[in-house]
Formats: structure tokens, sequence, C-alpha cells
């Protein structure tokens, strides 16, 4: 069959006209697809590769880039061509893959490769959506085992939800919300918000749900057209280790649900292991060289499916967790505000096994603010909040060597930050500060980047930045086994591994501000949807109670350890004169002050130290220089140079002025140099100004020295 058939399709989405094409490019590649959204052209290629090898994991990758072409420009890089993908292509990649990964069959494993490439900008239109449609479009046209799914963006603004908003609407939005769904339940969620309540979530993503039905129907219909045959792919025959689960279980089943009720991580997995590695050497003590290798993967196998079974029938059947726990108990937190006292702010939070220091550094320079990497910007854009999320191997005892981010380190860092952003200080809180916060996971076991939340929310106001109200996160578990389901609270790292759902929420005590879903079943009901908020919130204000313990709410100034910042407006007309010649005026304040300081081009002065009064001392001689002369008023000057005829002097602070050999005195002067010297403080009136010629001229006639 010819999976490159030229087909096509065209239907409404929203505002937006989306055409669907196949069959038109890259003809070796197992299937490529094209999507038109908009003005918006997103091109999907997907290549099918062997099994794996192992037969227990699904090598899939999914790559997004954008080309700078798409948007009319060229690269500003050294070598100007397209680099390391940006944070937002990471993020992108992330939220596909962790959309399609669970709709394909289980026991799929063949390679998989997805790359998805933007080839033409249109800033109505957020290209990741479409992304989302060529991906899905692309592997639906080919025969392997998957369920179809759909994208959209959802905002609210004016308090109606709006379908995929573009950038300058989501800035009045209180909600940016992208759901995954297939006909009947949700996949992926990702979103930012500014307190919206749990039903507005609820609401928002029934809305996204229902709207990106239009989508599913297309691609369905497309793939009816192109005659896939969807039974092609037979699921593989796998050796079976029943056999080997069923002597486990008869002879060291009650040795693995003791290990499994051990609390402590590290005890726990250190009896697993001794039970894993006796086991192996009592059944493969006779095994032939030949079938060892087998049947050492079968075991591990059994005691994977085993370890399953004992973890989920224990939270659904008897509401007891790994470590005791009830479904819906949150772990021991501590908090300590202030951890590193010499930091600009800092705070070590713990839950449970899971450690994060985390720590806040302000800049007064807007040279600090990181200058985004985005193509589809047609000005230059600042970051000027930055968090940063460490996830180094010792945090989970692996003897691993630091590496720079991975996509989870900046999904996760950029999952923290949409938490923290909704309640950073906005312009009228004449914040002025660049913020960075640090994350460094200690310790690892279950939701490392809602503990990055906690941390960093008390780190801020232990900076002293205005929040407007202390933020919390948890991630919440699911675990279904046919019609019967527990919704599990602040799960721990295994929890993770052997459940349905992984659900992080975060927010104040009025709303969420940062949401994440990924589903490892196809798909979730309302019913469980609704359960997992409504307990979420729950265990996210048992968490705020106990950060408020603490430290509730922001300190009442900024860290002695910051620099001191302040901010004032020149006209614009006076920038040139602060700023002198090749620079030379400002620098010699900021030499003279030993400040830093900022100008922007609508004459908005920034001025930071270490000592405030150096700041004020500054301002001070900058409002001074800029005053305007008055004639006829005296002023102290300093003589900068002489000439044969007159001496060049600097008053308010280095504004030139010129004083005639004439005006020195009534008496004649025959040298002037006998009278004056470079250096030196005269008192001076001014006698002329010349606007046109832009000159000062000076006596010191009937002034008194």
């Amino acid at each position: 069959m010819d999976l490159n058939a030229p087909i096509q399709t065209e239907f409404q989405y929203g505002n937006h006209t989306v055409k669907i094409e196949s069959g038109l490019l890259a003809h070796l590649a197992t299937s490529s697809v094209i999507v038109t959204m908009g003005n918006c052209v997103v091109m999907a290629n997907v290549v099918r590769g062997r099994p794996s090898p192992s037969g227990d994991f699904f090598p899939l990758a999914v790559h997004y880039s954008e080309r700078a072409y798409s948007a009319g420009k060229i690269p500003g890089s050294f070598n100007r061509r397209e680099g390391r993908p940006s944070t937002r292509e990471v993020l992108t990649c992330r939220v596909i893959d962790r959309a399609l990964r669970p709709m394909f069959a289980d026991g799929f494993t063949d390679e998989l490769v997805v790359n998805i490439t933007l080839l033409q900008n249109d800033k109505t239109v957020q290209p990741d959506i479409a992304g989302f449609i060529a991906a899905s479009s692309a592997i639906a046209l080919t025969d392997m085992p998957f369920e179809i799914i759909a994208a959209a963006r959802v905002g609210i603004v004016d308090g109606s939800p709006v379908l995929n908003p573009c950038l300058n609407t989501l800035e009045t939005s209180t909600l940016d919300l992208i759901i995954a769904g297939t006909t009947s339940s949700y996949i992926m969620v990702e979103s930012g918000a500014k307190e919206v309540s749990e039903n507005e979530i609820k609401a928002a993503m029934a809305f996204g749900h229902s709207e990106m039905q239009c989508v599913i129907d297309a691609i369905t219909k497309l793939k009816a057209a192109h005659h896939t045959n969807a039974d092609a792919w037979v699921q593989p025959e796998t050796d079976s280790f029943e056999e080997i689960e069923a002597t486990i279980r008869k002879t060291h089943q009650q040795k693995i649900e003791e290990a499994l009720s051990i609390a402590q991580k590290k005890d726990r997995n250190q009896m697993l292991n001794n039970l894993h590695a006796s086991i192996t050497e009592s059944l493969t003590e006779d095994a032939d060289p030949e079938s060892l290798a087998q049947l050492q993967s079968s075991i591990a196998s059994a005691m994977f499916a085993i370890k399953k079974s004992i973890i989920r029938g224990n939270a659904v059947k008897n509401n007891v967790r790994i470590d005791g726990r009830k479904v819906d108990e949150i772990r021991p937190i501590s908090v300590k505000p202030g951890f590193l006292p010499g930091t600009h702010g800092s705070a070590l939070f713990v839950r449970g096994e899971t450690q994060a220091l985390v720590v806040t550094t302000l800049s007064a320079q807007d040279s600090s603010a990181q200058l985004l990497d985005d193509i589809t910007s047609s000005t230059k854009q600042y970051d000027n909040f930055m968090l940063h999320y460490n996830f180094p191997g010792y945090s989970v005892g692996e003897a691993s060597q630091p590496m720079s981010p991975k996509r989870r380190e900046i999904g996760h860092g950029e999952l923290a930050k949409r938490a923290l952003l909704g309640v950073m200080p906005d312009a009228s809180a004449n914040f002025t500060y660049i913020v960075r916060v640090v994350s460094e996971i200690l310790s690892c076991n279950g939701s490392s980047s809602m503990a990055t939340v906690c941390g960093g929310s008390l780190a801020l106001m232990d900076a002293g930045v205005p929040l407007k109200s202390p933020v919390a996160g948890i991630a919440m578990g699911l675990i279904k086994e046919d019609d019967d389901f527990v919704v599990l609270s602040d799960i721990l790292g295994d929890e993770d591994a052997f459940g349905d759902m992984d659900f992080k929420v975060a927010g104040t005590k009025n709303g969420i501000t940062a949401l994440q879903m990924d589903i490892k079943i196809k798909g979730i009901t309302d019913e469980i949807l609704t359960s997992a908020l409504d307990q979420a919130k729950t265990g996210r204000l048992h968490i705020l109670g106990e950060m408020n313990k603490e430290l509730s709410e922001p300190r009442e100034e900024i860290s002695s350890n910051a620099p001191k910042v302040i901010q004032f407006n020149i006209p614009t007309g006076k920038i040139r004169e602060v700023i002198g010649r090749g620079g030379a005026t400002i620098r010699d304040i900021i030499d003279r002050f030993s400040v830093a300081i900022d100008i922007s081009d609508d004459g908005l002065v920034k001025i930071s130290s270490d000592e405030e009064s150096n700041s004020l001392d500054a301002q001070s001689f900058i409002e001074e220089m800029i005053r305007e002369v008055e004639l006829g008023t005296i002023y102290e000057g300093k003589i900068n140079d002489l000439l044969d005829f007159g001496a060049k002097v600097a008053i308010m602070n280095n504004k030139e002025a010129f004083l005639h050999i004439s005006q020195i005195s009534h008496d004649h002067v025959d040298n002037i140099r006998d009278v004056l010297s470079p250096g030196q403080i005269i008192k001076v009136r001014v006698a002329e100004i010349d606007k046109r010629q832009n000159r000062i001229k000076l006596t010191m006639k009937d002034v008194v020295q």
C-alpha cells in the first residue's frame, strides 16, 4: 500500500481554516503530513524503525523545530543557522510526546521518530496546536496501532472560554491551557493560570475537548480515504513468564509484600534488590548459558508484575499505600526559610524524602534579563523572571555525571515557573528587579517539581519579593482497575511508576496557577478528573498551611543582601547628556559613586548599589546635571581647561560653560594663568545662554569668591 498517496481534507477549527495534506513531500518517510492552520504551515514526518530488541520499551522520539525562514529571519547565532532547541521547542516536544505515547497499543515497541517542523509562521496561530494535528494525522495514516487524538488551546477572556487564542489574546487571558484527548476522554493537560478555580478549569477542559472533536473527525475521514489497514499490526508473541511469576509468588510473595511496606525508599529498594538477587540466583542455578539471559529477563518481568499488582491492589482494595499512608494523606512537611542567609532569598522545602533547596537572586540590571530566542516575535523579547531546575543523579542515588539540562529538567522548571508567574508582582507594585530562582533537588522520592513550587514561593518571599499570595503544589496519582479507581495524593516515585496518572496541581488559597496531567492509560473521565481536582485542592491547602507556619507573607523589605534600587525619569532629550560622548559621563558617575546604572529609551533611570546612599547620591548628581541653567544664577564651577582667551568651566555636574578672560575681573588680566589654574573651584554667574549654539557664557565680575 502506498502510504504517500496524495490526499487532503479541510475543516473549520474555531477562527481558523485547517487543511491536512499528505503524499506531497518526503516520500521516503513512512508517513508525511502538512497542516496549514490559517497561514501557519507545519510539517510532520514519521519514520518507523525496527522493534525494540528488549521488547519492553517503546522507543518513541518526538522532535519539534522552528526554522528561522518561517518568520522571515536569519538566525542570530555565530554560524547563522539553527542551533540547540529553544525552550519553547523543547516544551512543544514534551507536550506532544506525552500525548502520543499512551495512544499506542500495549506491546508495540517499534522504533518511531516523529519530526515536526514549522515551515511558515503566522502570528495569529500558535504552532504547537498545528504540530499536534500534524503528528496525530501522520501516525494515523500508517498501519501502526494508534488511537487518533487531537489538541486544543483554551484561554479565558472576560470570563468566557476562547479557542486557540493567539499570543496577544493570551496577554489578557487568565488561563493558558493545552488539552489533548480522544473522542471520549482526556489524555494530557498543560496549563498556566492566574488563580483560576477548579470549576473554571473543568469547564475549560470540557470546552476544549468538545471543540477538538472536529479535528478527530477530519483525521478519521482522512484515514478512511487512505484505506489504511488498521489490522496489519499483530501483537508479537512474548516468552511467557506466568510460570516463573507463580513460582516467585508461592515462595516469596510475603517477603516482597514486607519489602513494599518499608516507608524509606533506600531501605525498601535495598531489600527488593536483595530479594531479586536471591530469587535470580536460585532460579538460574541450573540454567544453561544459552537460556540464561532470557530467564533473567523473565524473572525481572515477573518481579515487576508482582510489585505492580501488590501496590495497586493495596491501594484500591485496602486504601493502604507503600509507606502506610491513606490515599489522601500528605507526607510530613518541613520548611526552613532563609536556609542560606548570605543569599538574597532561600528556602529548604522537605516533603517526605523529597528535598528541594531553592534560592532566589535579584538583579537591578536590565541586562540581566534573558533574551528570548523566539523567531516568531517581530521585536526582541526579554524575560524578567527565570526559574531553573537542577536534578543531579545523587538525588536518586545514581552515580551519574553532571550534564547540561535535559528535556525533563527544562520541562519541570517551566512548570514551576508557570505556577509562580501568576502571583509575581506586576508593574503597579513598582518592583523593578530581574529575578532568577534556582531549585536544587537534593533528594527525590516523588514530585520534585511541586517541591520546587513550594520552595520557590518561600524563597521569593524570603527575598522580599511582593508575591500576591503564597503558592504550593501537589502531585496526584491514579490507580484504575476495571471500573474501580482510587486517586492518590502526594505520590511517591514508585506510585508514579506503577500508577496510571501523574497529575500535578499548583496554586494559592484562591485558585490554580499551573496544572499538568499525564495519563498512561487511554484517558480519564470527568468523574476521575473531578475527584482528582477536589482531592488536590484539599492537599494543596494543607501544604500551604504547613508553609505558612514558617513564612506566610513576603518579608517587609527586600533582602539586605540584594542590591538597592531607585528609579526615576529624566526627559528623553537629556539622555545623551547623561551618557556623554562615548559613554564617558555615565562611566564617570558609575565609578564615582560605585553604582550600576541602566537608562531606557523612554528616560527611565535605574540606579543600584550595595549601599542605598550611593544610589541616592548618584540620583542627586544626575538630577543636578540635567537641571536647566538659569540666567543670572551663581554656580560653583570647576576649571577643566585654560585657553589664552578664557577658561572652560564645568558647572552643575559637568555642564560645560565658557568664561572669557575679560569676565574674570573688572581689572585687566594680561595672562589668565596668573589668576586661574586647571582644577580650581570658582564661583561664576551665568551671563548669557545661547540656546541656538548651545553655549553658556559666564562671568566672575561682582561674584564674591
